[in-house]
């Protein structure tokens, strides 16, 4: 019976998967015979073998056998990162000095695109998406915004390394913010909460309350319609 390459479990007939660990069954593309690991004919009728195909689990593109990086977008292969033990290490345009581990892409210098964490001197950590070691998709950082000069986490979607699209600001004083973002700030539709028990729904402009929105105070007062830069512009209810 047929052993798997990877982990030596005999092969049950007909299975296209090792049932221990996964790795996919090599069978023969003219009989069918299970085929033992690295053997360049078929044991059964000599007919040549093929190796499968195995994709790449970024962009789905079809890995050169033994590639560690994938030819189409640049991701680290499954066997490349069970190899990779070094982190790289670098320094932000603010001059902070980051350590990250995760997946990188091939060529004269390495760039974080991928999965990955990134950890920074002043203890801010992203770990998330990345792409051409930009912070890219979806993640989450830790961070001290320096705005509000309070400890935060947001989660939610990156563009270039800037909150830009859906996500969640949460403030270690209990503040929370969450809705669209645009180049690092609120800007959109989003609800405030504040750590005083207001709460404001509505439209937001460079992280300001601008537009149609509503704030209902903790108090019980309810100010709703037109906001300009942060102020209402209207009767309070």
């Amino acid at each position: 019976m047929a052993k798997c390459g990877k982990c030596g479990t005999e092969l049950k007939e007909g299975n296209g998967f090792c049932d221990q660990c996964g790795e996919p069954v090599v069978c023969c593309t003219q009989c069918g015979a299970q085929l033992p690991e690295d053997v360049a004919f078929c044991v059964k009728c000599g007919a040549p073998t093929e190796k499968p195909k195995i994709p790449c689990a970024q962009c789905g593109a079809e890995l050169l056998d033994g590639a560690d990086f994938c030819g189409k977008c640049g991701a680290m292969t499954e066997k490349k990162k069970e190899g990779a033990a070094q982190p790289l290490i670098g320094t932000d345009e603010y001059g902070e000095t980051w350590i990250y581990t995760g997946d990188i892409t091939n060529g004269f210098r390495h760039l974080r695109h991928g999965k990955g964490k990134c950890v920074y001197s002043n203890d801010a950590v992203y770990e998330g998406d990345w792409v051409n070691d930009k912070k890219t998709g979806n993640g989450k950082l830790t961070y001290f915004n320096d705005i509000l000069d309070t400890d935060a986490v947001y989660e939610g979607d990156f563009v270039n390394g800037k909150f830009h699209g859906k996500g969640k600001e949460t403030y270690a004083d209990g503040g929370v913010y969450e809705g669209d973002f645009v180049d690092g700030r609120s800007h959109g539709k989003g609800k405030m909460i504040r750590t005083d028990g207001d709460v404001y729904e509505g439209d937001f402009d460079g992280d300001c309350f601008h537009g149609k929105g509503k704030m209902t105070y903790a108090d019980g007062r309810v100010e709703e319609g037109n906001w300009v830069n942060g102020s209402y512009k209207g009767k309070t209810k």
